[in-house]
């Protein structure tokens, strides 16, 4: 158990995309592994008897726990931000691209290993104040700035007003579409549960964005 797999071994180092297998089973794991036994209880040692693989495999990607941790809340935010983290240049229409991100931070707020992880973040924040910043450093910041590059995208083309700051009015729209939801959840209320219920959340969220700061020009 202290060594890689058997196909590992045979062929020396992995190829990309044996390397990028392993490392997306390794994390899936890991985000089991803290949910379940919470981040004090978790160790390195421990996630490679789990996934079958050296404990110098996972040091060498992750060399603390709180790189694992910080890599683990990267894949689920690339598994569930992907659309809202395309560049800007990608997107033909501000608006749209706008409410996409939206829908997005949605399914990732109301996802239960998502949520799982939050708690954790949650229950070791004064102990680990540095896992905080690290899960904001890489998790909600480039989020926000993108958010806040459609935004101004949007004012740009004049569909939202010129008046607004897009930093302050992208992380009002983040909050307003992932902030019940996340803390619902977290007390346990299971609420925006199907993607309908949480269409009908974002088509209130959007009517009230629009009539907020739209413009006649939006289209």
């Amino acid at each position: 158990m202290g060594s890689d797999s058997p196909r590992l071994r045979r062929s020396g180092r992995p190829n990309a995309q044996a390397s990028e297998e392993l490392d997306r089973r390794v994390l899936d794991m890991a985000v089991g592994m803290f949910v379940e036994h919470g981040y004090a209880a978790t160790s390195i040692e421990k996630l490679a008897a789990l996934a079958h693989v050296g404990k110098q495999t996972i040091y060498r990607r992750y060399p603390t726990k709180e790189d694992l941790f910080n890599a683990a809340m990267g894949a689920l935010r690339d598994r569930f931000l992907h659309a809202a983290l395309l560049p800007l240049h990608s997107l033909a229409e501000p608006l749209a691209a706008i409410r996409e991100a939206c829908l997005a931070v949605m399914e990732m707020a109301s996802a239960p290993e998502t949520v799982g992880m939050y708690r954790v973040l949650i229950a070791e924040a004064q102990r680990f104040p540095q896992l905080v910043d690290q899960v904001m450093l890489h998790t909600a910041d480039p989020l926000y700035h993108n958010v806040q590059a459609r935004l101004q995208a949007a004012i740009n083309a004049g569909q939202v007003r010129q008046s607004v700051d897009p930093e302050t009015l992208a992380r009002i729209l983040v909050g307003m579409v992932s902030g019940w939801v996340l803390n619902q959840w977290l007390v346990g209320r299971e609420r925006l549960k199907t993607r309908e219920e949480r269409l009908t959340f974002l088509d209130a969220a959007w009517t009230v964005f629009l009539n907020g700061v739209g413009t006649s020009d939006r289209s």
